[in-house]
């Protein structure tokens, strides 16, 4: 789950996107983004790329053995929406933003959300220090279709002492006819959640990930996103399976879903375009 995109990969990934969205009638597939055939959607859809690599240093410098332990290297990349149909998308970009860590100064430039209040940016490049700890983050949208946009960012750290790094990851999923982020409870008929526990808990027998836990006590990820097949549940390291397992994501069809009664009515047509 830990994916490497290039700045370059980025930017053309959400320019074929908007290409498909306005252009013609055929279907085509980059990362996920397909649009049906004949069908007319909203060609109000505009992203805009960022990146960014700097490097933060602690205040509290002389706690450290190794003179580059005092530094952290902080890179991200991604898309953020600029408009998605007619609707304001201030909620939705705060969202993103803070999954990200990402936000913008006075001259609209890139710069990490660092959260410690001893450590600062510096104006050093990352080959000047070489800084022994690291935290870097990617935002892609992972499908755009005519009724979901979904965004996923994947991070990754490193703080200088530690016996290993960690990942993680997030996903949002906006609705564009009603201009809104999306919930489980969206999607499903009330009392939906033992039935999809059963599906979760068998998938996860069937696979070959070593768990720290029975299935049987796996709960619902808090971490879902919407895929042209159906829905991707993901747990972030430790939290059902070892770190040596990295992020464990679960795929339900769209077909086991309907089968057990799942999706409401909203959900068949989020889902599948079909009520």
């Amino acid at each position: 789950m830990n994916k490497i995109v290039s700045p370059f990969r980025t930017v053309m990934m959400a320019l074929g996107a908007l290409a498909i969205l306005t252009g013609c009638g055929r279907r085509e597939k980059a990362r996920e983004i397909i649009v049906p055939e004949r069908q007319v959607v909203n060609e109000n859809l505009n992203f805009e790329s960022y990146t960014f690599d700097l490097v933060g240093e602690y205040t509290t410098a002389d706690t450290f053995e190794n003179p580059a332990g005092r530094y952290i290297r902080y890179t991200g990349e991604g898309i953020l929406p600029k408009s998605l149909g007619e609707g304001g998308i201030r909620n939705l970009r705060d969202s993103l933003m803070r999954m990200a860590r990402v936000s913008f100064d006075g001259d609209r430039n890139p710069v990490p959300m660092i959260g410690q209040d001893s450590v600062r940016l510096s104006n050093l490049q990352p080959s000047e220090v070489s800084p022994l700890s690291f935290i870097e983050s990617e935002m892609s949208a992972s499908l755009v279709s005519p009724r979901v946009v979904t965004f996923e960012c994947d991070r990754s750290g490193y703080f200088y002492g530690a016996a290993h790094g960690n990942k993680s990851v997030g996903y949002v999923n906006y609705y564009l006819p009603e201009g809104k982020i999306l919930s489980l409870d969206d999607l499903m008929n009330p009392g939906y959640r033992n039935k999809l526990l059963r599906l979760i808990r068998a998938a996860l027998k069937e696979s070959e990930v070593e768990l720290l836990v029975n299935p049987s006590r796996v709960d619902v990820a808090s971490q879902f996103v919407i895929t042209t097949e159906g829905l991707t549940f993901s747990y972030d390291p430790y939290e059902i399976a070892p770190y040596s397992e990295g992020v464990v994501t679960v795929d339900i069809p769209s077909e086991s879903l309907l089968e057990e009664g799942l999706l409401s009515r909203d959900g068949r047509i989020i889902l599948t375009g079909e009520p």
